[in-house]
């Protein structure tokens, strides 16, 4: 073989194994954004879980001690959705890009409730309790689905989870005589 042959030879060599090279990297990256979506929709159950029980102990709290003493719950972050969905929303299934945006509006609904919460008299107070509690359980049924169902069918009106979820979110209401 001549030199410019060997010279052809190594530069294409080189060209393959450097754009493999590349493309794997890229697939690589993309998988690891897409299980950090996933692994947040994990930890927002598991938030909104904790976050069901301190609403539960907040109103408790402020059924005992009256108007004066009423909290409001933290929001819910979504570093990692608000940074990585984006790019690698294209390579989820339909149905799972229609799930998790269901799931991280619930959050978004949340946040912006307690972001807003102001207050005139205890059945705002009250009121306030009830929706952020509604949006945890919608939530939390939402993750949980995503979850154990993510090749399957996305949560539905007539899912079990969600009709739980609304049972819960009524049984609170009248508990504390809430609307």
């Amino acid at each position: 073989m001549s030199k410019m042959e060997i010279a052809f030879i190594t530069l294409v060599t080189g060209f393959i194994l450097g754009n493999t090279v590349d493309f794997l990297k890229y697939q690589w990256k993309i998988l690891r954004k897409k299980k950090a979506v996933i692994d947040e929709i994990s930890d927002i159950s598991h938030w909104m879980s904790e976050k069901i029980a301190r609403i539960e102990e907040m109103i408790e709290h402020f059924v005992e001690n009256g108007y004066k003493a009423h909290q409001i719950p933290s929001a819910i972050p979504t570093i990692i959705f608000d940074s990585h969905y984006s790019d690698v929303a294209p390579y989820f299934r339909r149905e799972e890009r229609k799930a998790i945006v269901d799931i991280f509006l619930s959050v978004k609904s949340y946040n912006e409730h307690v972001d807003n919460a102001k207050f005139d008299d205890a059945a705002e107070v009250k009121k306030f309790y009830l929706f952020a509690y509604s949006h945890c359980k919608r939530g939390q049924a939402a993750a949980e689905h995503f979850i154990a169902n993510r090749d399957k069918s996305p949560l539905s009106l007539k899912s079990k989870a969600l009709i739980r979820a609304n049972d819960e979110t009524q049984k609170f209401a009248d508990k504390y005589r809430i609307l």
